[in-house]
């Protein structure tokens, strides 16, 4: 009888389940990690047996296993032959690893079901009654589901700005620009600001795009209260499908692929010249993770090593340090690229 851990998985929920028997530790049969919180893999058909209904037996389809490492992050450190196995153990009337399987295709008109469509006609053709529109009343949940466990939110956050000639900025102007001077960003339309920051020093400067020998400021800022993040790095490892009802888990499982291209959406680098157009995606995007009641999101950053948030809740976080750097070199990498 094989045994499974949290690892396997990588699902919050899963791990959540596993400290609640924290007297079963050990070696997994299935990942093969050791000294780990294990798992009894008939106590975990349960919840599988919803998940499953979203699959259907499919001669030209794929394997099991690796469909479902695919839509949700699952057995990512597992070889095929021992998630196979597993799911034999689990469920061993479906024959998992004689047949093929194939996801429940619905036909969508939703944003996140078809995103390129959206980013075109957003940009080209309908720029404020598209045809597609997300829901708050059917897809607010979604980026709740999102949402940055508090552990995994920072106490502190950074922003660099270029110091005019040289001289230092004061702290209260280390904030999110003034309504009249707030141009258009990833995040933010023009005149509405949102406060950009990083995760770390070095991540805040590289966001400048800075010149040899600039001055830069970069404040520090505590967060001072609660904030709900909606974080678009990696939807498959946020979003259990083991805490979402059927009917809602049905609908969600048509939008993780969108959602799971929303964080390149805005880490992309985009040329100053085309941002216009480009940002608008992005734009619509986070006023709608506004609208829901999240104070911001989390996004990769498209130059630095770390992370990016855009704030809509400003008034979360203070600002309690300000430091003055001098770039010494920047980098410039590159590729040819073919023009047929």
């Amino acid at each position: 009888m094989m045994k499974c851990c949290p690892e396997c998985f990588d699902d919050t929920f899963l791990r959540e389940l596993a400290l609640e028997a924290d007297d079963d530790v050990g070696y997994c049969d299935c990942c093969g990690t050791d000294s780990v919180h294990l798992l009894d893999p008939d106590a975990l058909v349960a919840y599988f047996e919803p998940l499953l209904q979203l699959y259907t037996e499919d001669a030209s389809g794929e394997p099991l296993a690796q469909i479902l490492r695919r839509d949700w992050g699952f057995f990512m450190r597992v070889k095929d032959e021992a998630a196979t196995a597993l799911l034999e153990q689990m469920f061993p009337e479906l024959s998992v690893g004689k047949k093929r399987f194939t996801g429940l295709q619905e036909p969508s008109i939703s944003v996140l079901a078809d995103w390129d469509s959206f980013r075109s006609e957003l940009k080209h053709t309908n720029r404020f009654f598209p045809s597609m529109q997300l829901n708050p009343d059917n897809d607010s949940a979604l980026f709740w589901y999102l949402r940055a466990r508090p552990e995994d939110v920072p106490d502190s956050f950074f922003r660099a700005r270029v110091c005019d000639d040289g001289m230092p900025i004061d702290i209260e102007h280390m904030g999110a620009p003034p309504p009249e001077k707030a141009r258009g960003g990833r995040a933010n339309p023009r005149g509405i600001p949102y406060l950009y920051v990083a995760s770390d020093v070095q991540t805040a400067i590289y966001e400048l795009r800075p010149h040899p020998s600039e001055i830069l400021c970069v404040a520090r800022f505590e967060v001072v209260r609660d904030l709900s993040l909606a974080d678009l790095r990696n939807p498959k490892r946020s979003i259990s499908p083991f805490r979402i009802d059927e009917d809602e888990l049905k609908r969600s499982y048509g939008h993780i692929a969108g959602l799971s291209r929303l964080d390149g959406e805005l880490s992309r680098p985009v040329p100053p010249r085309e941002a216009d157009l480009e940002y608008l995606p992005s734009q619509y995007l986070s006023e709608f993770i506004k609208h829901c009641g999240l104070d911001g999101l989390i996004y990769t950053s498209a130059m630095g090593p770390g992370v990016n948030y855009a704030l809509f809740a400003e008034e979360k976080i203070k600002p309690v340090s300000v430091s003055m750097y001098e770039v010494d070199q920047t980098e410039v990498a590159f590729h040819e690229v073919s023009h047929e």
